[in-house]
């Protein structure tokens, strides 16, 4: 602001000329009426942070009206709690200054006090953080409800019946819940139940056979999410194919190889006997089951099945589409052909040779064009 520094304070010896004086004493003006509008505004938040921390109190002591003692602040607030003549000297000898009055700290030296005044300062702010996340949970369509609780504060995150309302509005909400609530059965429980796949967030539950039976009930894919000492047991993998046929593929090996757990996977979805064993996949009874459920299943059955004329014939009978994964020899049968078409008109279009062509197999297909859209 000015060339050389002052020898006396508020002299004008210090300055060349009274335009210099009264340059410096115009810079200083504008600072201090910036230094005093800046007082004003910290005066106005502090006053209005107070109002709104009292309105808090008010309304948590109509919920609580018996939980809630007055506190002590350096500020001087509810001076009338525990005052004592000790209380009184260590008022008057605490600082003054908190502008922040809903953050202030208690009076004293007892660290004990500090401690209990601390935590209950925490717990008032967890109250109103809870009231406010169930408002919003129960406003929130069910995909929102993840990114609440992904948003929420800690003390939410751990508060079990927040948690608990999430999870059984949104089951993978239980990603964001404190870790001891991931290890507690009966959140678990309700997340599971809502969304199987919420199993995958359950770390110490995964080996919980009840916990993954509900999963599974809810989507069989949740298999895979499941320890591998229940990925073994016939009666989680039974309940998991009759879900969702796919979950095959999550099953130990040795279930793979089981006709009944195949059996189950194959007549709810065909095309998992895929992940069957290769011994199944020879065996007539299962590739039937894949092939009427589903006639592109066919397609993983042996080549030996794919070869043999009568169950062929028995298959596309049932499922014409499982004529494109017969042998080519057998696509020129007529019998085989006509069989297919009568089953499903479209699949004329997978005979081999001059069948395609062919005025029985054509008026087959014509026939029953009405029925099925070709």
């Amino acid at each position: 602001m000015w060339n050389r520094p002052p020898t006396s304070p508020g002299s004008k010896a210090m300055f060349s000329g009274s335009c210099e004086f009264e340059a410096w004493a115009t810079e200083l003006q504008h600072h201090l009426d910036a230094l005093s509008r800046r007082l004003v505004l910290e005066q106005r938040r502090s006053a209005a942070l107070a109002k709104q921390n009292e309105l808090l109190r008010q309304e948590l002591k109509l919920w609580f009206p018996h939980a809630l003692p007055p506190r002590k602040t350096r500020a001087g607030i509810q001076r009338g709690w525990m005052e004592t003549p000790e209380s009184k000297k260590e008022m008057q000898d605490a600082s003054v200054g908190c502008i922040d009055t809903s953050r202030l700290s208690p009076l004293g030296h007892d660290q004990k006090e500090i401690c209990r005044h601390s935590a209950l300062e925490q717990w008032v702010l967890a109250v109103d953080d809870r009231q406010h996340f169930l408002e919003q949970l129960s406003t929130r369509f069910m995909d929102e409800v993840h990114f609440l609780l992904k948003d929420a504060s800690p003390a939410v995150q751990a508060d079990r019946e927040c948690v608990l309302a999430a999870c059984r509005k949104f089951g993978t909400a239980l990603a964001d819940a404190n870790i001891t609530l991931k290890a507690d059965k009966e959140v678990v429980m309700a997340a599971v139940q809502q969304d199987g796949w919420a199993l995958q967030f359950a770390e110490r539950l995964k080996a919980d056979k009840e916990v993954a039976m509900a999963a599974v009930q809810h989507d069989g894919w949740a298999l895979q999410f499941a320890d591998n000492t229940l990925r073994m047991d016939k009666e989680v993998a039974m309940t998991a194919m009759q879900q969702d046929g796919w979950a095959l593929q999550f099953a130990d090996d040795a279930l793979k190889a089981d006709k009944e757990v195949v059996m189950a996977a194959v007549q709810q979805h065909g095309p998992s006997l895929e992940f069957a064993d290769n011994t199944l996949k020879a065996d007539n009874e299962v590739v039937m089951a894949a092939t009427t459920s589903k006639g592109s299943s066919f397609q993983f059955a042996d080549d030996s099945l794919k070869a043999d004329r009568a169950f062929v014939l028995a298959c596309v009978a049932m499922n014409g589409s499982a004529l494109e994964f017969a042998h080519d020899m057998l696509k020129t049968d007529k019998e085989i052909v006509m069989a297919a078409t009568a089953s499903e008109p479209c699949s004329l279009k997978f005979a081999k040779g001059d069948l395609c062509q062919d005025p029985e197999c054509l008026k087959a297909a014509e026939r029953l064009k009405g029925i099925y859209k070709w």
